[in-house]
């Protein structure tokens, strides 16, 4: 019967633990302000000037947050998160405070993925709808989350830790838009918005982090060798 020595088992398991995980490009959109100039005129016909005056200057903080958000490289933290988040959040309470019916805001993304690589159709797209850019920004939080969970320390447990998290919260995150894209996208999305690749992603966000789990265990199998 063979054996193998300790030493070998540590060299064979620290091989399978170092892996390179995939992460998802975030969407890029046109970074120039435009929420407040269409807005001017239809909220000075529905708003007293005191009121469509303060709605356009939160319109316009929208903007930079905006800018902030989605108009810039950003790092791969939780820190980045946080920043993508603000906007998403303050799209919902603008969303509340305007109808949808009369506004017309042209948003216009392109798709997260390389029109060069393995998916090719149409590659940017306009809506005149608050809806589409909540869910382009949710997915701009999924692919954050994946590239924080992979821009961790995988040598320390808090690393490991985070890993895991963060590819199942983009998992998760990944489901809901493949639930909800065809009723704000209901023909002709970006190859990043088909069910296809939204299945994929869901699909390899919740294996790397099921990989780093395993990572984890296998790296307590290394600690107990010593």
């Amino acid at each position: 019967m063979t054996t193998v020595s300790d030493n070998s088992l540590k060299s064979h398991v620290a091989k399978m633990v170092d892996k390179c995980f995939l992460t998802v490009p975030t969407k890029r959109t046109d970074e120039s302000g435009f929420l407040a100039a269409p807005l001017k005129k239809s909220l000075a016909k529905e708003y007293t000037k005191q009121s469509s005056d303060h709605t356009l200057y939160a319109i316009k903080e929208l903007e930079g947050l905006r800018r902030n958000a989605v108009g810039r490289v950003l790092d791969r933290n939780e820190a980045s998160l946080e920043i993508i988040y603000k906007y998403y959040d303050q799209l919902g309470s603008l969303e509340k405070q305007i109808p949808s019916v009369g506004y017309q805001i042209p948003f216009n993304w392109m798709s997260a993925f390389d029109k060069t690589g393995i998916f090719s159709s149409q590659h940017n797209i306009t809506h005149n709808s608050l809806a589409f850019e909540k869910m382009c920004v949710l997915f701009n939080v999924a692919a954050m989350m994946s590239q924080v969970a992979g821009n961790q320390d995988l040598d320390i447990d808090d690393g490991l830790k985070l890993s895991m998290k963060y590819f199942q919260l983009a998992s998760g995150t990944f489901q809901f838009i493949k639930d909800h894209v065809v009723s704000v996208i209901p023909q002709g999305p970006t190859p990043d918005f088909t069910q296809d690749t939204l299945d994929a992603l869901v699909a390899l966000m919740l294996a790397q982090a099921q990989e780093v789990c395993f990572m984890k265990a296998a790296k307590g199998i290394i600690f107990t060798l010593h």
